[in-house]
Order: C-alpha cells, then structure tokens, then sequence
C-alpha cells in the first residue's frame, strides 16, 4: 500500500470532513439569516429594501465579513476532498459537505423569525455569534491538514485553469451554476418580501424557506442517486430545472398558506439537487487531476451569480410595491438555464465497457 493509500484510509478525515459540514453550514446560516427578516430591518432602521438585506451599520461591518468569509468557507471543500478522500470516496464527501450547507440554509430561514420573536433581534444575533465563535475554535482545534496525502507539483497545476475555460462544456455547466445559484440565493433572499404582499408574515416566510430547503435535502439524496443508478447526468439536471419552472410562479403568488408549504417542498426537491449534479458534471469533465480546481470555479461563478441576481431583483422591481417584474426575473434565469442544460454534453461514463475519452486524459 502507497503511503498516499494508506494516508486516505486514516479514520480521522471524518473528524475533519465533519467539522468542516458544521462550519460550512453555520456560513450558510449566516449568509441567509436576515433573508426573513428585510421587512422589519427596514421598518427598524428606517432604510430601503436594499440596505436592509445588508442590515444597517452596526451589522453591516460584519454582514460584509460574512460575504468576504463565506466564499473561502465554501470552497474549502474542494482541497479537502483532495487532501483527505480518494477519487471513490469524492463524490461521498462533497455531499455530505453540500448537505451541511444546505441544513445551514434551512436554519437560517427557519430559525432566525423564531428566535427573534422570543429572544429579539439583539438576543439572537448574540446566539448566532456565539455557535459561530464555539465551531469556529473547533475547527481550528482540530481540524488539520493531511501531511501524508502529496501535494500536486508546480507542473501538474499550472495551465489548469486555461484548460478548463477552453472545455466547452465545463463553461456550460459554469454558466449553469451562475444563473442557477443565482436564482436561488435571490429567491431566498427576498423570499420575506415577495410573501409579504401575499399576506405571510415574518415567520411564516421563514418557515416556508426552510421547508423549500429540507425539500432540497430529500431531493439531494434521491434524485443524484437516480442519476447514478442510470448513469446519467443531462437529463436529470433538466428534469431539476422544469420542476423549478414549474413551481416557482405559483409559489411567488399564491395566497393559500399551505399550498404554499407544498409548492416551497417540490422547489426544493427538484433544483437543489441540480447543484450535486453539477459539482459531480464538473469533476467528471475536468477528470481527476483538476477535478478540484473545476469544482472551484463553480461554486464561485454560483456564489458571483447570487451577489448579481439579489441585486438585479431589487433593481427590477424598483419602487413598486409588488415583486412580479422580480419573478419574471427569476423565470427567465429559469429558461436560460434549460436551454444550456439542453445543450450540455452528457458527462456519466458507462459502468462497463467504457472508453476513455480524448477530453478525459487531456484534462
């Protein structure tokens, strides 16, 4: 056995893999934490709709050490796949670290209305920094890097990034995870205030994210599970797309509490499992050697996407009391993202039999 072989059997990259889920999801939860709560930022601090979703001075210096922070938080799950898990155990390690986010999102929505309501916005912001502060030192405590797993040379990253952009499908699925984070971090965003016309307060809005979100949990265990069982990528990630399509109007403009609750759930369950599919289409156009690097120019197109569309809506929808020219916005994303889908190249490989292709050893 390879000292590299052996340094992927070590037990305790589920230690590291673990911390970084709680850290991952904690920055997701930050990131999402005021989503619910623009209409009474606003009302509180007497400020537009777009300086609200930043919150006002005194949060703003640290709602922006957020969003520097949160990219690099992300990301890390890239090297650490990379240091700590083979090529096999990969796709099973991104998700779970893809999981931890998204119950991050979910506790953002969901949680923060209610421990405002009880705690008010002081005494929660106060327990969000604490849980961040306690799994931050952690994580530093005892997360570490993999010394035995070897570094890749000089030579075999350099020219890794011109060859990716010149992949064109990888460029596909990078405009892909634009427009489709984008979407979604828009939507999330200002979720609290597109219901509010609809008569749903606060909470309520909360609880229909985080509903949209335990969707998108279930959706992520089922759905790329299909996918490998038919050993097909394309096909499921338009099948994501339309059922977002699908739900996202009526999700926007219904008035009944319930439907709403339903429409939120089958959301979820069908577009945020596209993003598994697209890290996994990532690592499986780049091949193994820049798998990491892929999988990083994803999440960050994902994540400059979601800073342009959360402002784009806002512009959009102007001084208007409603959020329909916003909507619409975010149905046209929607489309887009169906007609590149449709024209991205199919990325599974066959089971058996499979011969490798030019694109696979060039990368």
């Amino acid at each position: 056995m390879s000292k590299r072989e052996d340094a992927y059997r070590n037990p305790y990259r589920w230690v590291v893999l673990g911390l970084y889920t709680l850290v991952a999801g904690v920055s997701q939860m930050l990131w999402l934490n005021f989503a619910p709560l623009l209409t009474q930022i606003q009302t509180r601090y007497g400020v537009s709709e777009l300086m609200a979703s930043t919150s006002f001075w005194a949060l703003l210096a640290g709602q922006v050490g957020i969003a520097v922070a949160q990219p690099f938080v992300v990301n890390g799950i890239s090297k650490l796949v990379v240091d700590w898990f083979s090529e096999e155990q990969g796709a099973i390690a991104t998700g779970l670290g893809t999981m931890g986010m998204f119950i991050g999102m979910a506790a953002g929505m969901a949680l923060t209305p209610v421990l405002v309501e009880s705690l008010e916005l002081r005494g929660a912001m106060i327990v969000f920094a604490a849980v961040s502060t306690l799994l931050g030192l952690a994580f530093v405590a005892f997360a570490r890097e993999n010394d035995a797993a070897a570094a890749p040379s000089d030579e075999e990253t350099s020219g890794g990034f011109k060859t990716l952009i010149k992949n064109r499908d990888l460029l596909l699925v990078f405009a892909l995870s634009l427009l489709g984070l984008g979407f979604f971090n828009g939507l999330t965003t200002w979720l609290e205030a597109i219901l509010a016309p609809n008569g749903v307060n606060a909470v309520d809005a909360g609880l229909v994210g985080g509903l949209l979100i335990i969707g998108g949990i279930v959706g992520a265990v089922v759905i790329p599970a299909l996918s490998d069982r038919f050993r097909r990528r394309k096909p499921f990630v338009i099948i994501c797309t339309i059922g977002a399509l699908a739900a996202l109007y009526p999700l926007c403009t219904s008035t009944n509490y319930t439907l709403l609750l339903v429409l939120a759930a089958v959301l979820g369950f069908f577009f945020l499992p596209a993003y598994a599919l697209l890290l996994e289409m990532s690592a499986e156009l780049a091949g193994p050697r820049l798998a990491g690097s892929a999988t990083g120019i994803l999440m960050l197109t994902g994540n400059a996407g979601g800073v342009i569309v959360i402002i784009a809506m806002q512009v959009v929808k102007g001084d208007s009391t409603h959020w329909n020219a916003a909507v619409y916005l975010m149905l046209g994303l929607l489309a887009v993202a169906l007609l590149l889908a449709a024209m991205v190249a199919e990325t599974a490989r066959p089971k058996k039999g499979f011969k490798e292709r030019p694109s696979d050893t060039a990368a």
